[in-house]
C-alpha cells in the first residue's frame, strides 16, 4: 500500500495533487471488542494505548483540509495518537 501511494504521489504531483495512506493499527472499535482484539493485543502495543476512531477521523481531516498543502508526511508508526 506504501509503494502504490508513493507510486501515484510522483505520477500525479505536476498536477499539485496529493496523494495519503491511512494505515491506523489497532483501533477500538465494536468489532475489536467482540473478537477480543482489544485485550489481548494492549500489551503489545505502544504505549498500551488503543487508537480511538476520533484518532483517525482527526488525521484524515487534516489530511483532506488546505493546511498540509505544503508539508510532507513520510510516515508515521501506527496506533500513535496525533
Amino acid at each position: 500500500m506504501i509503494g502504490l501511494t508513493k507510486a501515484l504521489a510522483r505520477e500525479v504531483a505536476s498536477a499539485h495533487i496529493n496523494v495519503n495512506a491511512v494505515a491506523p493499527g489497532l483501533i477500538d472499535t465494536a468489532m475489536t471488542r467482540a473478537r477480543g482484539s482489544v485485550v489481548k493485543l494492549r500489551p503489545t502495543v505502544p504505549w498500551h494505548r488503543i487508537g480511538q476512531p476520533e484518532d483517525v477521523a482527526e488525521l484524515i481531516a487534516f489530511l483532506v483540509s488546505p493546511a498540509p498543502s505544503l508539508s510532507q508526511v513520510r510516515s508515521s508508526a501506527p496506533t500513535v495518537a496525533l
